[in-house]
C-alpha cells in the first residue's frame, strides 16, 4: 500500500467518523427538539389547568366566606348559651336557697308560736 494511498483510507476513515458523529449529533438533537416540544406542550397543560383550578377556588371564595361567617355566628351562641347557662343555674340556686331559708324561717315562726 502506498502512502498516498494509506492516507487517503485514513481520510475516508475519517469522514466516516465525521458522518457517524454529525448522523448520531443530529439524531440527538431531533429527540432533544422531540422532548423540548413535549415539555412545551406539558406546560401548556399544567397552565391550562392551573388556570381553572383557580378559576374553582375563586369561585367559591363566596361559599368560604360565608361558611366563616357562621363559624363566628356558631362560636358567639355557643358563648351566649354558656352565659346564659351559668346565669340560669345561679337563678336556679338562689330560689332553691330562698326557698330553704324561707322554709326553716318558717318552721322556726310556727315554732315560736306554739311556746
Amino acid at each position: 500500500m502506498t502512502e498516498q494511498a494509506f492516507i487517503t483510507q485514513q481520510f475516508q476513515m475519517m469522514h466516516e467518523r465525521l458522518e457517524n458523529i454529525q448522523r448520531d449529533g443530529s439524531e440527538r438533537g431531533r429527540r432533544l427538539w422531540e422532548k423540548l416540544g413535549e415539555q412545551d406542550r406539558m406546560l401548556a397543560m399544567l397552565d391550562d389547568r392551573t388556570r381553572r383550578m383557580e378559576q374553582v377556588v375563586s369561585g367559591h371564595q363566596a361559599q368560604m366566606d360565608e361558611i366563616d361567617k357562621m363559624r363566628v355566628a356558631a362560636r358567639g351562641a355557643g358563648q351566649a348559651g354558656r352565659f346564659m347557662l351559668v346565669i340560669g343555674g345561679s337563678l336556679l340556686s338562689f330560689i332553691a336557697w330562698v326557698y330553704t331559708i324561707s322554709d326553716h324561717l318558717l318552721e322556726w315562726l310556727r315554732w315560736l308560736i306554739r311556746k
